[in-house]
């Protein structure tokens, strides 16, 4: 069944939606109906292991995706290519790992997006007052009216937490629409987090997912020096409520790590074979 922001179907607090269709917006957002250039129709498939969506595009609307995130789509679709959000946002959003080029799909018809690690996806609303902070990579698609850019992670982020430098960061274009949707999606299973006042939850490092655009990561040790040495988890994220974290139950730096592992095993083997 497509999910579609209709007037029929108007989004309130997270607390009411956040359980429909997967639809996730942050504690004490308001997410309206749009009207019909702006809505977006899809369909999540494939959770929590090998997720995909299907966007049913409309008339006279656009919809924006990451360079390498088609599937399949009609032949009836058009695609145009662009540098989305002029030279400065398609720089920083690279360094997040993120398609320095991305794709706009008009016409009418139904587009299948993806992402290349085996996980979760979900749907989030965007508005003026919350955007979104993703771990890297985790861009999907979405409305054409979002600015997906970049955010330093800080130095601790970056050398002990597995998160690289840079986060990818979705807001809104300032000349357009007030409300967006954005599909993200990465490693593992995602799971929200609502943490109300006077309570911190610590995520290992590596699976967090996303959170509010101003959330700092905080990088923190757990259990001391013992901890650090023998277990390998000590070292962690601090959240502190009342915020919404979302986190996903695998770490992609570690899919990556082997994969590189496994390509220099067989570039080993092959060298090995030509007697090189």
């Amino acid at each position: 069944r497509m999910a579609s922001l209709s007037p029929a179907n108007q989004y309130g607090p997270s607390e009411v939606v956040q359980q429909q269709e997967g639809f996730q917006v942050l504690s004490g957002d308001t997410f309206n109906a749009m009207n019909a250039q702006q809505m977006l129709v899809y369909r999540i498939d494939g959770r929590p292991a090998f997720s995909h969506a299907t966007i049913s595009i409309q008339p006279n609307q656009k919809v924006l995706t990451d360079g390498e995130a088609m599937l399949w789509m009609d032949g009836s679709l058009e695609v145009e290519t662009s540098m989305a959000g002029g030279c400065c946002a398609a720089f920083c959003r690279s360094c997040a790992g993120e398609s320095c080029c991305m794709n706009h799909y008009s016409g009418v018809g139904d587009i299948t997006v993806g992402f290349q690690l085996p996980g979760d996806m979900l749907a989030f609303g965007v508005t003026r007052d919350h955007g979104w902070v993703l771990t890297k990579e985790a861009f999907v698609a979405g409305t054409d009216n979002l600015h997906v850019s970049s955010v330093f992670a800080g130095c601790c982020a970056c050398c002990c937490g597995d998160e690289g430098p840079f986060l990818t960061t979705v807001t809104l274009e300032e000349d357009g629409p007030d409300q967006g949707v954005l599909l993200a999606g990465s490693y593992g299973m995602l799971e929200r987090h609502d943490l109300p006042q006077g309570k911190s939850l610590f995520v290992a490092a590596g699976n967090f997912f996303a959170g509010h655009v101003d959330t700092n990561l905080n990088v923190g040790l757990v259990g001391g020096c013992k901890n650090l040495c023998c277990s390998g988890k000590a070292i962690v994220f601090k959240f502190q409520g009342p915020c919404v974290i979302y986190t996903q139950s695998r770490n992609p730096e570690d899919l990556r790590r082997m994969q590189k592992w496994a390509q220099q095993q067989q570039n080993g083997n092959e060298g090995a074979d030509t007697g090189e």
